[in-house]
């Protein structure tokens, strides 16, 4: 199994990449639709919305047996999901051009936010499940990694609302997390190839 701390970190890091993807996204908006109430309104129920499908789909996936595994391609997703984010533009101008406001905002945000939002909520149950050994801790673990994945989500708002974006910009803050993100995934990929290594040594 992997080691706890390398989980709680790829935990701290998932919720951190959340509150980066989604005060990064509303700044990507703005050009486009403003920060009006609209639009703050739709990225905060997409974001929910999107958190909530991942949590399901998550809970589903850890019914598998290759967990670690799942982990990864799940990484990896939202990996990928970060880095298109500053090149959705098109979308925006589609949006806006040919529906009224709340539609294309709703619309925007959707393609924005929320497939890096489902893969993102998808790491949490995926990680309680590999650390849970046995029902007893089930609770202890899921207490322990929400509450570590929203202590990433406290520091990324402050570190991207008074630090990142204002002085580097919304790409530079979204390249950021995805490298992050990426660090998670390696850490993945180096216990896989640990334990082949491992198996075909016995």
């Amino acid at each position: 199994m992997l080691h706890k701390n390398k989980l709680y970190t790829i935990s701290f890091v998932e919720g951190a990449s959340v509150m980066a993807a989604e005060i990064c996204g509303a700044k990507l908006l703005a050009p486009f639709f403003g920060s009006s109430l609209y639009v703050w309104s739709a990225v905060m129920a997409i974001t929910l919305g999107g958190l909530a499908s991942g949590y399901f789909f998550g809970g589903q996936l850890s019914k598998k047996e290759n967990k670690i595994q799942s982990l990864l391609y799940v990484l990896f997703a939202a990996v990928c999901c970060l880095c298109l984010m500053p090149f959705m533009t098109t979308v925006f101008l589609l949006s806006a051009s040919h529906l009224s406001l709340i539609p294309a905002v709703i619309i925007s945000v959707l393609f924005l936010l929320f497939p890096t939002m489902l893969c993102m909520g998808a790491t949490s149950p995926l990680i309680i499940s590999i650390l849970t050994q046995n029902a007893s801790q089930s609770g202890e673990n899921s207490g322990r990694i929400y509450a570590v994945s929203t202590v990433g989500g406290i520091i990324a708002t402050f570190l991207c609302g008074f630090y990142l974006i204002p002085n580097f910009g919304v790409q530079f803050s979204v390249i950021v997390f995805a490298v992050l993100l990426s660090l998670a995934c390696l850490f993945l990929i180096f216990k896989k190839i640990y334990l082949k290594t491992f198996i075909n040594l016995v």
